[in-house]
């Protein structure tokens, strides 16, 4: 129906009375073949719909890891804000049951890139305590950790595996830590994920 309608000179970025767009309908009811139908006609995956929210964020909040995946495809932008300055994938990390561990982790991350902990400092360089980082996934929690990854090697511009003396993992979390201490970009991991 979708294609009948798109032939038939339907516009396919045209908005409703909350400036949503065909895509963001589609995402909202889980309709993944009419979205595919939508981005392969030029629908675009960054337009702001109600609240500043695009296809990728109403995507993040729902966990369909099919439509997130062929969003980010077809261009979507995943640093891209709405109106309450959530990223997509700022909302995928809140509606996953682990993300006060992703706070505690990379509020404890930042903490250690910017000074030592007495605990952890001698006074005289050298450190007293491994670092462990562990990693747990599955689902979209995967993609998650891999963008809070990225973000700690933005905020310590050094990779992962030189901020970590141990990494370890479970599932997708394991995955990652195997790639991670083998020297693989994030960027890579995130390629992956898609493959």
């Amino acid at each position: 129906m979708a294609v009948l309608l798109l032939d038939h000179g339907c516009k396919v970025n045209a908005r409703s009375k909350t400036a949503e767009t065909p895509l963001h309908i589609m995402v909202k009811k889980d309709r993944f073949d009419c979205a595919m139908v939508l981005l392969t006609h030029g629908a675009d995956p960054n337009t702001k719909g109600e609240h500043g929210n695009t296809a990728l964020h109403l995507a993040m909040k729902k966990d369909h890891l099919e439509l997130i995946k062929a969003l980010m495809v077809f261009g979507a932008d995943v640093e891209q804000a709405n109106d309450f300055g959530e990223t997509p994938g700022l909302l995928a990390a809140r509606s996953s049951k682990g993300f006060q561990d992703l706070v505690y982790v990379s509020t404890a991350l930042v903490s250690m890139m910017g000074s030592h902990d007495t605990v952890d400092y001698t006074g005289d360089g050298l450190r007293t305590q491994d670092r462990l980082l562990c990693l747990d996934g599955g689902g979209i929690r995967g993609l998650v950790l891999i963008q809070l990854l990225i973000a700690i090697e933005k905020i310590a511009g050094r990779p992962i595996r030189e901020l970590f003396d141990w990494v370890a993992g479970t599932s997708t979390g394991g995955i990652l830590a195997l790639a991670i201490v083998h020297g693989k970009s994030m960027e890579y991991l995130r390629c992956l994920y898609f493959g």
